[in-house]
C-alpha cells in the first residue's frame, strides 16, 4: 500500500532482497529484529504486521468470457 518495490523495502529495511521475498512467500521464519526493520521502514507499528489479513471477497459463478 505504501507503493514500494520490494527492493526498495529491504533497502529501506537493510534487509537481503531474497530473504524479503522467501518471506513473503512464507518460505523462511523472521526473527524480531527483522520485524522492527521492516515496520520501521514501513513507518507502522511492529503490531500492525501481524493484523488479521483483509482479503477480498471470493468470487462465485464462472469467469466471464472473453
Amino acid at each position: 500500500k505504501n507503493g514500494l518495490t520490494q527492493e526498495a523495502l529491504a533497502e529501506a529495511a537493510q534487509l537481503d532482497v531474497t530473504f524479503l521475498q522467501r518471506l513473503e512467500r512464507a518460505k523462511v521464519n523472521v526473527g524480531v529484529e527483522a520485524l522492527v526493520a521492516l515496520s520501521e521502514a514501513l513507518g507502522v507499528p511492529v503490531t500492525w504486521l501481524f493484523r488479521k489479513a483483509e482479503l477480498a471477497p471470493p468470487r462465485t459463478g464462472r469467469p466471464p468470457k472473453r
